[in-house]
């Protein structure tokens, strides 16, 4: 993720790079719409992340 090697310890830096992660995707092309199950390697938590295009040409 761009070489970001900073601590992780706020919720508005998790926004950030979350934000950062997804431009990177959409500007490369990558498909990156879906589910993925997200799991630590010694089973402390599991969680599901789920993305999805928001079409506001309407709006």
């Amino acid at each position: 993720m761009s070489g970001d090697t900073t601590e992780l310890t706020t919720e508005e830096e998790f926004y950030r790079r979350l934000d950062t992660l997804i431009g990177e995707a959409v500007e490369n092309d990558l498909t990156i719409e879906g589910g993925w199950a997200c799991r630590s390697m010694d089973g402390q938590y599991e969680y599901e992340a789920l993305i999805s295009a928001v079409d506001r040409s309407n709006s």
